[in-house]
């Protein structure tokens, strides 16, 4: 028996033979050199078959409209799943979507930029339209917490058990608060204020205006804490050009 790409009218047997090469897809150029016709009936071919959608085309290679459509139908599911158990996240991580679907690196790019109703945000996929809900309320129990402890800020873990919130729910929660501007993240474990963090770089301003560099302890005793606290947001601020370590002490960079 003949094979399906061996027998009927030129864009059939494309077809064909670009559907058994499922998401990897087959470059133009292969099908050039494996197909005995003219360069200008092939190009005239998968033109027919992209306008009949029996074929997407992305960097000269050729997926078969069948299996786009089912790539499509799978990442969608994937996606719409990820926002109802994560009602938190701005979206999914590329590659976490990438490893779900099992697709290749390779291509995963291409045929994600070919979907309509996703939106991508840097490394997140997010399907369309879908925005993040924090109630105010929460958002203000975990404000008030934070800036009611000032530069002796509760750990996510405290804040979790003081407020009754899933430490999970928590975590998406405060990374929304960042985003907003409403907290500052310290590090993974520790948030604190807006207002508080104005408060230091103003602490820090005035010390600076009468010396030239400061030690851990001279930092801890500004904010009237201790070396657990002041450590983690000093490191912030080396982190974020504030202040810059040179051995032991701490030169002033803002201006």
């Amino acid at each position: 028996d003949l094979l399906p790409y061996e027998k009927g009218a030129l864009a059939d047997k494309i077809a064909s033979k670009v559907k058994s090469t499922s998401l990897k897809g087959h470059s133009k150029s292969a099908i050039e050199g494996w197909i005995n016709a003219e360069v200008g009936e092939i190009n005239s071919a998968v033109k027919s078959l992209r306008e009949e959608s029996r074929a997407i085309e992305f960097d000269g290679t050729l997926v078969h409209g069948e299996v786009f459509s089912s790539f499509k139908k799978d990442l969608l599911k994937a996606l719409q799943d990820f926002h109802n158990k994560n009602p938190l996240r701005q979206g999914m991580h590329k590659e976490e979507l990438r490893s779900a679907l099992m697709v290749e690196q390779r291509v995963f790019g291409n045929l994600i930029s070919a979907i309509e109703g996703i939106e991508l945000d840097k490394e997140l996929v997010r399907l369309k339209g879908f925005r993040v809900s924090v109630s105010e309320d929460d958002k203000q129990k975990i404000l008030s917490l934070i800036d009611k402890s000032g530069f002796q800020p509760p750990s996510k873990e405290e804040i979790s058990r003081a407020l009754g919130v899933d430490e999970k729910k928590l975590s998406d929660i405060l990374t929304l608060m960042a985003k907003g501007g409403s907290v500052v993240r310290i590090n993974d474990s520790t948030h604190i204020g807006a207002d508080t963090y104005g408060r230091i770089i103003g602490l820090l301003k005035d010390f600076f205006s009468k010396k030239t560099e400061m030690t851990v302890s001279d930092f801890r005793d500004l904010l009237a804490t201790t070396r657990k606290y002041a450590l983690p947001i000093l490191e912030y601020l080396d982190s974020h050009g504030v202040t810059l370590r040179v051995g032991d002490v701490r030169k002033f960079l803002l201006k």
